[in-house]
């Protein structure tokens, strides 16, 4: 947490407003980085091309090419997510039939998910500000 130096009300506004302005611009930057980390981690465990995959045999390159991880922020939240593009209509039985054995999403976020909330925790903390 921010440490606050009194100032009077408006002052200690600004300061917090500052603070959390800054956490929110490196907590996006963060979460950027882990999703472009997730999609490269993604496209090197899965070929573009015909050929087995570590999650699934791609028949067309379709699949492969039109998964994407993407960085947002809103008001109220920043973080980053991974998805099928629309275009792959099949998608949700590539991450959910078979018991989820050709699933992609969830088994990539569950490995950068951790470390985007311990750097957001860092950030929060003051450790990397």
């Amino acid at each position: 947490m921010p440490t606050i130096k009194y100032g009077g009300k408006e002052s200690a506004i600004t300061q917090l407003n500052s603070f959390y302005d800054r956490a929110g611009n490196l907590i996006y930057e963060s979460a950027v980085s882990h999703a472009a980390a997730a999609l490269n981690y993604f496209r090197t465990h899965q070929t573009e091309i015909d050929g087995r995959g570590d999650f699934w045999t791609n028949r067309t390159r379709k699949a492969a090419t039109k998964w994407l991880a993407r960085a947002f922020r809103t008001p109220t939240a920043i973080g980053f997510y991974a998805a099928h593009h629309d275009s792959v209509y099949y998608g949700i039985y590539l991450e959910t039939f078979n018991s989820g054995r050709f699933a992609s999403l969830k088994p990539v976020m569950d490995l950068f998910i951790p470390h985007f909330l311990e750097d957001a925790q860092k950030i929060l903390n003051r450790e990397r500000l």
